[in-house]
């Protein structure tokens, strides 16, 4: 269960009643998947179910939902018994032929066996009267499930966690997080190890060459004896994957390379840890391995014989394969002299970004379908799912049609909430959409866009791209639209603006005027600081069965700090066009405002804080440029020549390396004038996927 800050939560989620919230807290959701597959023996079936359970370890209450497809169920029970076992039935189930929903009190016994994957929901017909579907109940955490490995036990914490005990020295006992069909996944390691010798491993598994549930390759992070106190070496191995080395590449917190090279596999990197707490690390693996520290770090690499200063992050990947991995089905998390561990911060990778559940919801990527399900949806709108921007400029989030059946009741509800950094503060909200359905044909659509300190908003109706209509100057607007949206997003540049995307011919009402299109934007008019970036997305949905997220696009940012200078009292400014997006031949840096048909030079640097020795920025007043700054490294630099309205731009192919992601490229610009040189603020963006 994800931990719910102020920072990370809508606000309606905060002001739970405490007791409610302690109750959500201290439970526990798990599910159940259902097929003719898993019966014992197997049946063959197109039928098809699946089951959301939720546990009270306080007081035994176990209250569940089943919906089945594809057959008349006769009975449904939860039955004790593992994977492959006939057991005998523990709750028999309330309703059918296709749903079944109610509650029941379990032993303690029961709940252990509940967390522990060694229960299971057993449909029963008329054709199949011993069980025509089964599914093996799983615990959920952060939206995903999780099953015990070797004699690995998983029990709750007070706030609702699994822990994972019960590991011996043999390194076989842990915990496989399922994934279903995803591109990677991601977690926080925030409970620390055991003394020297004590060590944690992750195993990928996924599709390879077309064989599902193959290793593909892992990662050992273990404790040893250093010259002054204990280390965390870190082993990659990529061999399952018929790959012989890695590129490998280390960060600094700002994004920018302190080093990049080729190793082989085993031992890839080893640092001190730090006095005091153990420090939390993020790892993130898709086709592409991450792992950032949270501290500047030195990092030896003892396979290349050099130590690195003010490590934050380390990226690496697996050159030339021999073996095609094609997705990323399961985690298995095994330790061998720890006591205790956790995955914190669980998320999945899908679309090339990582995504986690929010409140109680249950994520399922298909990514072979290009999917992502998020089901489990209450009716208290804290549940849905999140998506990690980075440092972005604008993001769209492209679903399937919402409720297409129109089943879902009055008051159901959509909320967009978009987080960033707004002057120099991240995690800061951008605002709130919420679209709420008020009858079958009428959805309010309300944009609070208070949080950046605007007090009205311009609303704009498109259609096919066109303008329909622009009202300005509006305080409180009354909006509706006549459906569901199939796109939310989020726009910056000059004005941040929410938007929303409908079937063509929707009918939207603006303070009750009429109007047609497919297009709603909500535009704030004014702000109370500098939106810099875009990080998180997050969307909730209360009264609807599910969301299915298709696609998203996010353009990257480009921001400018420092000032620019110029002996005319007239500086140039600095720009970008494209997003800086791997691969992308669309990213360009221009200069503007600078004087007309002027040689003028673009520097492109790795570095923001020392160039030659030197801490940066770099007054240049004693090279004879007064008032002029030098914000950035002169790694590469690239002449043109400004047009006669003085602008100059030049196009920055991306390349399609992974290694690049999250990288930092700082820009400057300096151009001619009479008598010297004038120079541009400092452009600074981040590679994107």
């Amino acid at each position: 269960m994800r931990s719910l800050t102020p920072a990370r939560v809508a606000l309606s989620c905060l002001v739970l009643p405490l007791a409610a919230r302690t109750a959500a807290q201290g439970s526990a959701t798990l599910l159940a998947r259902l097929d003719g597959a898993s019966e014992v023996p197997p049946v063959a079936t197109a039928a098809s179910g699946r089951t959301f359970l939720t546990l009270d370890p306080a007081t035994g209450a176990l209250s569940y939902s089943l919906e089945t497809a594809g057959l008349v169920g006769t009975a449904a029970h939860i039955h004790r018994g593992a994977a492959g076992v006939v057991g005998p039935v523990a709750v028999p189930l309330a309703g059918g032929p296709t749903r079944w929903s109610g509650a029941a009190a379990v032993s303690p016994a029961d709940q252990d066996d509940l967390l522990n994957a060694l229960c299971y929901v057993n449909v029963h017909s008329a054709a199949h009267p011993a069980g025509e579907i089964r599914g093996q109940i799983l615990a959920v955490q952060d939206g995903l499930a999780h099953s015990p490995l070797g004699n690995a036990h998983v029990s709750l914490d007070g706030q609702g966690n699994l822990v994972v005990s019960n590991l011996g020295s043999s390194g076989q006992d842990g915990v496989r997080v399922h994934l279903g069909e995803s591109n990677g996944f991601g977690f926080t390691i925030a409970d620390g190890f055991g003394p020297p010798g004590s060590y944690r491993e992750w195993t990928r598994r996924g599709e390879v060459d077309g064989v599902p549930d193959q290793p593909t390759f892992s990662e050992r992070f273990e404790i040893v004896q250093g010259p002054i106190g204990p280390r965390l070496r870190v082993v990659h191995d990529s061999s399952a994957m018929g790959a012989t080395q890695l590129d490998i590449t280390f960060l600094r917190a700002d994004g920018s390379v302190v080093f990049s090279g080729l190793i082989g596999n085993g031992v890839a990197y080893e640092f001190d840890l730090p006095p005091g707490p153990f420090m939390p690390l993020e790892v993130q693996w898709d086709n592409t391995c991450v792992a950032r520290h949270c501290f500047p770090i030195i990092i030896d690499v003892p396979q290349l014989g050099i130590s690195l200063p003010d490590v934050d992050a380390v990226r690496f990947y697996a050159v030339n394969p021999t073996k095609t991995v094609t997705l990323c089905s399961a985690v298995d998390s095994r330790a061998a002299n720890v006591a205790q561990m956790r995955l914190d911060d669980e998320t999945v990778v899908t679309f090339g970004r990582a995504h986690a559940a929010l409140g109680q919801a249950v994520i399922e990527p298909e990514s072979k379908g290009g999917r992502l399900k998020i089901s489990n949806l209450g009716s208290s709108g804290c549940d849905g799912f999140s998506i990690d921007l980075g440092e972005s400029e604008s993001v769209d989030a492209v679903l399937e049609p919402v409720d297409p059946a129109g089943i879902a009741g009055l008051g159901a509800s959509m909320r967009l909430r978009v987080e960033g950094t707004v002057s120099g503060v991240s995690g800061t909200s951008l605002g709130e959409l919420t679209i709420t359905k008020q009858s079958p044909a009428s959805f309010d659509v309300v944009a609070d866009l208070s949080a950046i300190g605007s007090t009205t908003q311009r609303v704009e109706v498109l259609s096919q791209g066109a303008l329909v209509t622009r009202l300005s100057g509006l305080t409180v607007p009354m909006i509706s639209s006549s459906s569901w949206p199939y796109k939310l997003g989020k726009l910056g540049g000059r004005t941040e603006c929410f938007v929303s995307c409908h079937d063509a011919g929707t009918s939207f009402l603006v303070n009750g005027a009429a109007f047609v299109g497919d297009e709603l934007r909500i535009l704030a008019e004014s702000s109370s600081g500098s939106i810099e970036s875009k990080s998180r997305l997050e969307l909730y949905a209360a009264g609807l069965s599910e969301l299915v997220l298709i696609d998203e696009v996010v353009t990257s940012a480009f921001l400018v700090t420092g000032t620019g200078c110029s002996a005319s009292g007239n500086p140039p400014a600095i720009s970008a066009q494209g997003s800086a997006a791997l691969g992308s031949g669309s990213f360009a840096c221009s200069v503007d405002n600078g004087p007309p048909g002027a040689p003028a030079v673009m520097f492109l640097g790795t570095s923001t804080t020392s160039w030659l020795g030197l801490p940066l920025p770099l007054d240049l007043s004693v090279a004879g440029y007064p008032g002029c700054t030098l914000y950035q490294n002169l790694a590469a630099s690239v002449l043109a020549v400004t047009s006669p309205i003085g602008t100059a731009t030049v196009p920055l192919p991306i390349p399609a390396s992974r290694n690049l992601i999250g990288v930092s490229l700082p820009f400057q610009w300096a151009v001619a004038e009479p008598g010297g040189l004038t120079f541009t603020p400092l452009g600074t963006t981040r590679i994107v996927r």
